[in-house]
């Protein structure tokens, strides 16, 4: 039996499932993304999201699924 695929949320390529439903490339990116937005958020104290997105150059969807991931807090306004 051959090994799950999923569809990469950011790119749509065909990639096998390991959970985050992002591809090796993809993944990498968040993981950068992800810790450039948490030193922000260390440093700054309680951004929102659009400045955490402004500042950063990550984009807000992104930064949203951190939250609901619950990789970072910050606030949503």
């Amino acid at each position: 039996m051959g090994e799950a695929k999923v569809f990469c949320e950011d790119c749509g390529a065909l990639t096998p499932n390991m959970g985050a439903n992002l591809c090796a490339d993809c993944y990498l990116r968040y993981r950068d993304d992800y810790v450039t937005v948490r030193n922000y958020v260390k440093q700054k104290q309680a951004p929102t999201v659009l400045e955490a997105s402004t500042t950063t150059g990550v984009s807000v969807r992104r930064i949203q699924k951190m939250v609901r991931e619950r990789m970072i807090s910050i606030k949503e306004a």
